[in-house]
């Protein structure tokens, strides 16, 4: 999946080439996976690859994702045009590589192309590291409308990770037993 994905980098995106989420179904569909198999007809292709992902995969917030984990973002343009930050699921990328810092290498289809950005959700604010290195790739132009503060950067329109490969052998989070005196009654 990782190979396929690696393939495309560098070819057309946005309206004349190939969008985020058939940049991504196309990587995993080399793996012999179609995310788009339980996309229901108002799905657009983010939203039926995370519905992919809740019902045959596991939907998490680590900040250290794994290679091949899909990662989706909120808000990365102003769908509805409302000049609102309120466009859920608006782009996806996958996870290539995590760095020692965290930065986490994702290879996603942009309006400039398929391209390898980095995206560090332990700085989310920051462009560069302590080194001088890009952390932080912008995702979401600005636009005359936007207000101070309007998030840009990959990590801060981060909406979550997506784990299909390997995930028998993630930990699911453990049932809590009821506190001793609920179990009394």
């Amino acid at each position: 999946m990782l190979s396929a994905a690696r393939a495309d980098l560098g070819k057309r995106g946005g309206r004349d080439g190939v969008d985020c989420s058939t940049f991504v179904r196309a990587a995993y569909s080399a793996a012999g996976v179609d995310l788009y198999s339980e996309a229901s007809p108002r799905d657009n292709g983010v939203q039926a690859i995370r519905r992919y992902v809740r019902r045959h995969g596991q939907l998490h917030r680590r900040r250290r994702p794994a290679a091949g984990d899909l990662v989706f973002f909120d808000n990365s343009y102003d769908r509805n045009r409302n000049r609102l930050l309120d466009d859920r699921l608006t782009h996806v990328g996958i996870v290539e590589e995590v760095l020692g810092d965290g930065t986490a290498l994702v290879l996603h289809s942009t309006n400039h192309g398929v391209v390898r950005e980095p995206m560090n959700l332990r700085r989310p604010h920051a462009s560069t590291g302590a080194a001088g290195q890009s952390i932080n790739a912008v995702l979401r132009r600005r636009t005359p409308h936007d207000a101070p503060g309007t998030p840009h950067f990959m990590s801060e329109l981060f909406a979550g990770f997506g784990t299909v490969f390997g995930v028998e052998h993630i930990a699911r989070p453990v049932a809590r037993r009821p506190a001793r005196s609920a179990r009394r009654r």
